[in-house]
């Protein structure tokens, strides 16, 4: 499974996460139709029978069992079957990657397109030789080469903020407080507006006049408007993080 920018729903709904809705932005002109299993919407997909080792286990086992010897991707599409069939929660509204990442890890338009070639598999080819992560068996830290050399990505999970203390002597010179870890926003695309890559398509922002709330690892949401500081802890609305000049990432 790809991992399209967004939480593993399928391991969430409905026993943690009761309404799909809730992945919806009220203000976003981009959200699906309501209901989300409207015919032809493109929401419903087909399970590949080959997740039935899906590591996280839950009901898509059950379904990628369902799908068996092959997947009908039309007929789930067209509703024409729901043999094996799956909601696919997009990140039209909000983005989540999964990994900790300091603003100085996306300063940079290359690195921003790094991250997507490597966090979203995005099909294109790394800068830099690196690796997409296109496996929910990969959850975990990840090593990667950036703009500025090496760099590890650690997967989020409690006390995560303490491995960036470089400096033992000097813990609080290196380290990030869990308020200052993005873990989720609104995505957003300023095309058309930006500066460094005019005309594109129409700016896409939930909110105007641009900007997003991103959530932090404290759980804090806080809003930023566009442009931040390239280097900012709220990378997804820097003007590196938005001239990527691809729709699919941040």
């Amino acid at each position: 499974m790809q991992f399209w920018s967004v939480i593993d729903h399928v391991t969430l709904y409905p026993e943690y996460l009761t309404d799909m809705n809730i992945a919806v932005c009220p203000s976003d002109s981009t959200t699906p139709p309501d209901p989300w299993d409207a015919p032809g919407t493109g929401y419903y997909r087909a399970t590949d029978p080959t997740w039935v080792d899906y590591p996280h286990g839950g009901p898509i086992t059950s379904l990628a069992a369902a799908s068996a010897p092959t997947k009908d991707d039309a007929g789930c599409r067209a509703m024409t079957t729901t043999r094996g069939c799956y909601i696919r929660w997009l990140d039209d509204s909000y983005t989540f990657w999964g990994w900790a990442i300091k603003g100085a890890q996306a300063a940079t338009v290359e690195d921003m397109v790094e991250l997507g070639i490597v966090l979203d598999d995005s099909g294109m080819t790394s800068l830099y030789g690196n690796t997409a992560v296109t496996n929910q068996n990969e959850y975990g830290d990840i090593t990667l080469t950036l703009t500025t050399g090496s760099t590890t990505l650690y997967w989020f999970r409690e006390g995560i903020e303490r491995f960036f203390i470089t400096d033992i002597n000097n813990p609080a010179s290196s380290s990030l407080a869990q308020s200052e870890l993005a873990v989720m926003w609104d995505s957003s695309r300023t095309y058309g507006i930006d500066d460094d890559n005019p005309g594109m398509v129409s700016p896409e922002f939930n909110h105007v006049p641009g900007g997003a709330n991103v959530m932090f690892m404290d759980g804090h949401v806080e809003f930023f408007r566009y442009p931040q500081p390239d280097g900012s802890n709220a990378f997804v609305v820097t003007k590196a993080g938005h001239s990527d000049g691809y729709m699919w990432f941040p």
